[in-house]
């Protein structure tokens, strides 16, 4: 947050306390609040709510003209009530929104900000604050910890996770039935990435299923543990997608059908696969296109060991495939219907 503080502070003038000057000392409502931004109008302002929970009863809309602070204040919005943030906000990293009401618009959101816990605990709360977060922001930034879920954490939008170093973060399921994250969006095109987020458990710990993936723009640093079906999962006939998948590191355990698993998807641009390490489970990496590719999968750096059947499957693809490792695997490379090119010497 203080990053955002620092670049403003020269753009808008000192806070106004608005409870007392539009409030009578008294109002934390969202009255107060819609009095100051109606009379700042189109000026540049910076606006601070004073330390208390302010109750939103109605929709309140925070101009991109106003940057609000509420470091020191929580926001309460009632049920059906939506509270957009089109302007800057500064925030510490502890509880600000609660009530059954919304927040669109952030720049960025933090799942602390609806009471997440981030040490294992309070699997319920901390999924719905998740949940949250996504919904009030395409950019998701999560404080360092484990998040413990009950549920999918759902991404319908457009969706860029991340944490502030790699292997900092990891978002623990309870539920073997659901997904960890689960990118699912039928209709118009998205961008998604996932960073610095690692997984545990759950049916997939990503999975990304339906819709149009218009920009698959990163999947990096991630571990993937112990999940049922597959570490990454990337499935339907109307799923499109490109960019990068890189330093990935699916650590399975015995029952793991897949460490990575993708079928029936479409390439919209060439896909690069670099620095893959896939240990243990069923089947390493499966992937097999529905439809006839003409764009190539690439595939560099990838490790698959202690595999109890097939270490890579490919089933009607176009790949060029260079650096592939396999260790201790029932059967190495089961291979039909592809198009394979490769470097010299470069699957042992």
């Amino acid at each position: 947050v203080s990053h955002i503080v620092m670049r403003i502070t020269s753009y808008f003038r000192s806070p106004v306390d608005i409870l007392y000057v539009y409030g009578g000392g008294t109002a934390y409502t969202d009255a107060t609040i819609t009095a100051a931004i109606n009379a700042v109008g189109s000026t540049m302002t910076s606006i601070k709510l004073a330390p208390g929970t302010w109750t939103i009863s109605n929709n309140v809309t925070i101009p991109a003209n106003v940057y609000i602070d509420i470091s020191t204040a929580t926001l309460s919005i009632d049920s059906g009530k939506t509270v957009t943030m089109n302007g800057l906000m500064d925030a510490t990293l502890n509880h600000k929104f609660s009530g059954a009401g919304s927040v669109v618009g952030l720049k960025y959101s933090n799942p602390l900000w609806w009471g997440a816990y981030n040490n294992e605990t309070n699997a319920a709360v901390t999924t719905a604050a998740i949940q949250s977060a996504v919904a009030a922001s395409k950019n998701i930034e999560f404080t360092p910890g484990t998040y413990l879920v009950s549920d999918n954490v759902l991404i319908t939008l457009d969706g860029h996770l991340t944490s502030p170093w790699p292997h900092s973060v990891t978002i623990k399921s309870n539920n073997a039935t659901k997904d960890v994250l689960y990118f699912n969006r039928a209709g118009n095109g998205y961008e998604t990435s996932v960073k610095n987020i690692d997984t545990f458990g759950g049916a997939s710990g990503i999975r990304i299923d339906g819709g149009f993936v218009s920009k698959l723009s990163l999947l990096e640093n991630i571990q993937m543990t112990s999940p049922v079906h597959s570490g990454l999962r990337i499935e339907g006939s109307s799923t499109f997608i490109s960019g990068h998948i890189r330093n990935l590191y699916c650590a399975n355990s015995v029952g793991t059908l897949y460490g990575i698993y993708m079928s029936g998807y479409n390439i919209l641009n060439a896909v690069r696969m670099e620095n893959i390490l896939i240990e243990g489970g069923v089947t390493g990496c499966y992937l097999k296109e529905t439809l006839s590719q003409t764009i190539a999968l690439h595939i560099s750096n990838m490790t698959l060991e202690n595999i109890q059947g097939e270490g890579l499957h490919l089933d009607g693809i176009n790949a060029t495939i260079s650096n592939l490792y396999t260790e201790q695997c029932g059967e190495g490379i089961d291979v039909a219907d592809v198009n394979i090119y490769t470097g010299a010497g470069s699957i042992p």
